[in-house]
């Protein structure tokens, strides 16, 4: 397992077991306080008299030693900008292994000072009449709630105790659990009482996650069922809404059991956050959160979920070691997220997924660089880098393209699935690496001519050919679209008409949208404004509810010098925190004829209401101080 160079702190040494939290969730002071008790394992066979966390805006009140029932100095170091300060503890007495120890500390962050934590106000949300919270830890922000060892390689238990106002509920990546069930991980730091107005929330999650995987909401919440192992939770008035759009759940929990065994995590539940939300979905174990942006009314957006529901394998239970390896949770979930898909919606909704997920490899490898170290599965990331800022289409869509190649070498789907579902059911609740899959796959299947394992993991580019990807069949009605629109703009020859795309799938407008877009950008289609708004006139892009298709209907326009499409793509912006919809639109702006000066004046106004990873990662995107 190679080293994590996202961390401070070294798990070869001394490792956490588990974490027990006590927290109160302030909305006057907009600060999270309280206490972290980690129960942690000597692995050291030399005495160590010290012990080293991961912090990140915390306040550091005082840590003591619960078994030795004394309090212990501590040292903060200097502060990184990604990966925020070294905490030294020094024990009071040496220890080795087998030794074990418990530590509580006691903490506060104030909102400003922690990347993983919004606070909303009551306009800032569905009901308009009670504030909200959510934290979001990905990548390496669990540091900046808790002080812990905030690496994937240290999976960890938790309980945890809850404290909000009334009649805000909370909900976390947990099962609610009475009172009772968390008195031995909270120790000595169960509160004895709470303050007036305050309630308690109880939660015990029992399979070891990584640190990532904390996630805590509060709000005005409430539920309703939709199967049988699962929930929707959101603000009251979109419960309705949410339910009728994920009502197909069950399925896609039943089609990857049947590729990967059993579902783990009792409960599945989906937790609709306010539109600041960074993300599409996270796969936080029982309760996956989820966009606002998904709930469109026609079901269109739900394969997201399936992604979701994948990594409740690959990634939470199955986990990486550092974020090198970051494929191995991607990739082989955007893998069983289409063979969900094809179980539930067939082949040809899978298979136009695919052909949508290669063009956007090909294009993501062609705007970084076919040599560019991004492009590798396997990246060099130095100490200090910022895991969020290597995220790409690479590790999701080239490390799916991997499996499907190494699927095709081994025989097909009826051979490569039961080697999928072994090494999920070998690994389950423990760390993987590259490394480690290389040889569990060379172990059963040996040497395949033509297939160089190493190179396909660390070379940059496309280094293995592309599977065996034919043509789908719903496709070729969208290339056919694709060339009358090309022949109009080049040589205003061809007519245009609604019918052309009449009763079309949305994966088929997609596929269309995200042709046409790749063409713009590489200049092989020339559009310009007369002929977005003649397009839209025609095919009414602009009015699908589905916000992929419109966002990417919108990216065409910009570049096309569309300046009627600047106060929708505004309004967008103003209102929604989703990266995936947001970071294009201002790239897009600034790198447009119409559109810079707009950009940086949106991101200045809108900046307060986007997630602390928003905001940086369009700050990065805009060229601007962070």
């Amino acid at each position: 397992m190679g080293k994590d160079l996202s961390t401070y702190s070294d798990i070869s040494e001394v490792v956490t077991k588990s974490i027990g939290l006590s927290l109160d969730v302030d909305f006057d002071a907009l600060e999270v306080r309280g206490w972290t008790t980690l129960q942690l394992e000597i692995l050291a066979k030399e005495e160590i008299r010290e012990v080293v966390l991961d912090v990140k805006g915390l306040e550091i009140q005082q840590v003591v030693d619960d078994t030795l029932d004394n309090k212990l100095d501590f040292v903060l170091g200097e502060e990184s900008k990604v990966i925020g300060r070294k905490l030294t503890i020094l024990l009071s007495q040496a220890t080795r292994a087998p030794d074990s120890l418990t530590i509580s500390l006691q903490h506060k962050v104030k909102a400003e000072n922690s990347p993983a934590i919004q606070f909303l106000e009551p306009h800032q949300t569905v009901g308009g009449q009670h504030p909200y919270f959510f934290t979001q830890c990905h990548a390496i922000n669990a540091r900046s709630i808790v002080p812990c060892q905030d690496t994937p390689a240290a999976k960890v238990t938790y309980t945890a105790c809850i404290n909000v106002k009334t009649p805000l509920k909370a909900v976390m990546s947990a099962l609610a659990v009475p009172e009772s069930a968390v008195f031995r991980g909270l120790g000595k730091r169960r509160p004895s009482s709470l303050a007036a107005g305050f309630h308690a929330f109880f939660f015990e999650q029992n399979i070891p996650i990584c640190t990532y995987l904390l996630a805590l909401a509060v709000g005005d919440l409430v539920s309703a069922d939709i199967g049988p192992r699962s929930s929707v939770w959101c603000e009251p008035g979109v419960l309705r809404a949410a339910a009728e759009e994920f009502v197909g759940t069950e399925k896609f929990l039943t089609a990857a059991e049947s590729l990967v065994g059993e579902y783990q995590w009792e409960r599945y539940d989906l937790l609709i956050l306010p539109p600041s939300f960074p993300h599409g979905g996270m796969e936080n174990p029982c309760l996956t959160f989820v966009t606002p942006t998904l709930v469109v009314g026609d079901r269109s957006m739900v394969h997201v979920i399936a992604h979701e529901i994948a990594h409740s394998w690959f990634g939470n239970l199955l986990s990486i070691g550092n974020w090198e390896d970051v494929w191995l949770s991607e990739g082989f979930t955007v893998f069983l997220e289409r063979k969900i898909i094809e179980r539930v919606h067939g082949i040809d909704t899978k298979e136009m997924h695919s052909t949508s997920g290669r063009s956007e490899l090909l294009l993501s490898v062609e705007r970084s660089g076919k040599d560019h170290n991004i492009t590798r599965l396997v990246p060099d990331l130095t100490a200090d880098e910022d895991p969020d800022a290597s995220f790409s289409t690479i590790a999701y869509e080239k490390g799916c393209l991997f499996l499907d190649y190494l699927e095709e070498k081994v025989g097909g789907p009826g051979v490569f699935e039961p080697f999928l579902k072994d090494y999920t059911q070998e690994y389950a609740m423990k760390t993987v690496s590259s490394a480690l899959f290389q040889r569990y796959f060379e172990k059963r299947f040996g040497y395949i001519d033509g297939l160089d394992f190493d190179n396909c993991l660390k070379s940059p580019g496309l280094p293995f050919e592309l599977a065996n990807n034919p043509t789908p069949r719903l496709v070729i009605p969208a290339l056919k679209v694709q060339q009358q629109i090309t022949d109009y703009a080049s040589a205003g020859k061809g007519e245009l008409s609604e019918e052309d795309i009449a009763g079309w799938s949305v994966e088929q407008i997609l596929f269309l949208l995200s042709a046409l877009l790749a063409s713009q950008s590489s200049a092989s289609l020339l559009l310009d404004a007369n002929a977005t708004r003649e397009l839209d006139r025609v095919y009414r892009f602009s009015s699908l509810k589905n916000g992929t298709c419109v966002n990417l209907w919108q990216l065409i326009c910009i570049s096309a010098g569309d300046s009627s499409v600047l106060d929708p793509v505004v309004e967008i912006l103003r209102n929604h925190g989703r990266l995936r919809y947001v970071r294009p639109l201002y790239k897009c702006l600034y790198m447009s004829t119409i559109g810079r000066q707009l950009a940086l004046d949106t991101y200045e106004a809108s900046k307060a209401f986007y997630h602390p990873l928003t905001a940086k990662m369009v700050a990065m995107d805009l060229n601007l101080e962070i």
